[in-house]
């Protein structure tokens, strides 16, 4: 499988979670787009924690990155912008994962900041896959986190959380 197509597995996997959640919830449409913002921004501020050994320069003893705590927090960013783009019916077709990006961070957080709008929701994608090159996890490690969380969120749907 491609990185696209891996997205676009993931994008079909996410509108299944998304009406099991939002059956439960007593919702008939998504959340909007700036709902979806503030969760994203939410999960970028774990991720962001679990990255502080890197950028941590005041203590003398910043600890170690624990990888896949790392890529834990990076897949429940990828859960909302799926979440976000199903919202948004982009045409899974038109999407394209090509690792290219010279300042991942800055474009995920510089797209992020336009993604109240719908329109955004594309490019959210691709910075996000950015992003995931950035933090050396390859698609496939995303996709296999991916599918153990999403199993974990139907959980959830089903019980109280």
């Amino acid at each position: 499988m491609t990185n696209s197509d891996i997205v676009r597995e993931m994008l079909k996997m996410q509108k299944k979670l998304d009406v099991a959640i939002f059956e439960k919830a007593g919702m008939n449409e998504y959340p909007k787009p700036e709902q979806y913002f503030l969760a994203i921004l939410d999960e970028v501020g774990e991720l962001n924690h679990e990255m502080k050994p890197k950028w941590c320069w005041w203590k003398a003893n910043p600890g170690k990155v624990d990888k896949e705590k790392q890529l834990e927090e990076l897949v429940d960013v990828w859960h909302f912008v799926l979440s976000f783009a199903n919202s948004a019916e982009i045409n899974p077709n038109e999407i394209d994962i090509k690792f290219v990006f010279d300042d991942t961070l800055r474009d995920f957080v510089g797209v992020l900041k336009h993604a109240t709008t719908i329109d955004y929701a594309m490019d959210l994608i691709v910075s996000l896959a950015g992003l995931t090159q950035y933090l050396e996890f390859d698609m496939s490690e995303v996709y296999d986190m991916y599918v153990k969380k999403n199993q974990i969120n139907h959980e959830r749907a089903e019980g109280d959380y």
